[in-house]
């Protein structure tokens, strides 16, 4: 082979070896595109937004929390200046749910608090009452609610018996009317599921929000550290994955659907200087 020759299979091969390694992100969930969202950019407040929600589905406030102070946020699509209550101290706060028209807030540690929506007085909210650690020890960023049942649903995200089963475990829980919480059932994501779709390489799957979707019964969870939206069935099963271009989502933290079947995600602002967003992606038959 002389060097002419050898020049053009060098070529051939680092073209295929580029394609190889060339990610697609056009696959979306349907009804979805998720390359294509509408963006708010967040005030400086919410540069740490982690958590967001809506009231039984109501487009017209968007609730949330960032990661750092215990305050409440809620503010309309393209608010420049959200308005907040106080609800505890700083403290690592991962995600926000609904239910009952109560606010529940997760905390990194398992610690979930709870007011009214109603209580919100100036700054303030209303009495809260906090729930001390009532999952095991590991480290937690993903709550939801249904609003067809009384249960929050907990993600763990590092877990120490998940790695020994290569999987994450979740933990339904339900808001008594004495305001206790009693267990009801424990599931999982099984990272072999995932991977019959898109693969982990070699990582574990670690939820950073999830969310219901209401008009189809199914779960979408989200995966900041592996850049993963993961949809799965009312039983647990993973019916999809699709990843996500770390170009468009720098920190997804945050994940809801409205009452118009639009999807929202949330993005931390992360390194000085970028923005933090909520990407809304309408929902298209």
């Amino acid at each position: 082979m002389n060097r002419s020759d050898l020049l053009v299979v060098l070529m051939i091969v680092g073209m295929g070896c580029s394609q190889a390694q060339r990610v697609d992100y056009t696959d979306n969930p349907p009804g979805y595109d998720l390359t294509n969202p509408d963006v708010y950019k967040l005030s400086e407040v919410l540069h740490e937004i982690s958590g967001i929600s809506f009231n039984k589905g109501n487009p017209d406030t968007i609730y949330a929390q960032q990661d750092e102070d215990g305050q409440l946020f809620y503010f309309a699509w393209g608010d420049p200046k959200p308005r907040y209550a106080e609800f505890g101290k700083g403290g690592d706060y991962e995600d926000i749910a609904i239910l009952q028209d109560q606010v529940i807030i997760l905390r990194s540690d398992g610690n979930l608090y709870r007011f009214s929506v109603a209580g919100k007085q100036g700054k303030n909210v209303g009495p809260v009452e906090m729930w001390k650690k009532p999952f095991p020890e590991g480290e937690y960023e993903s709550l939801a609610a249904t609003g067809h049942d009384s249960l929050l649903y907990v993600l763990c995200k590092n877990c120490k018996e998940d790695k020994k089963r290569s999987a994450a475990t979740g933990y339904a829980v339900r808001l008594e009317r004495d305001g206790s919480l009693g267990h009801q059932f424990t599931f999982a994501i099984h990272f072999d599921q995932i991977e019959r779709f898109v693969s982990l390489k070699g990582k574990a799957f670690q939820p950073s929000a999830m969310t219901w979707n209401p008009y189809t019964g199914q779960w979408f969870v989200i995966s900041s550290i592996n850049k993963l939206l993961v949809v799965l069935d009312d039983q647990w099963k993973v019916i999809s994955a699709y990843r996500l271009d770390p170009a468009l989502y720098t920190q997804p933290e945050g994940i809801a659907f409205d009452g118009n079947r639009n999807l929202y995600i949330s993005n931390e602002g992360g390194r000085k200087g970028n923005r933090a967003t909520i990407f809304k992606f309408q929902f298209n038959k």
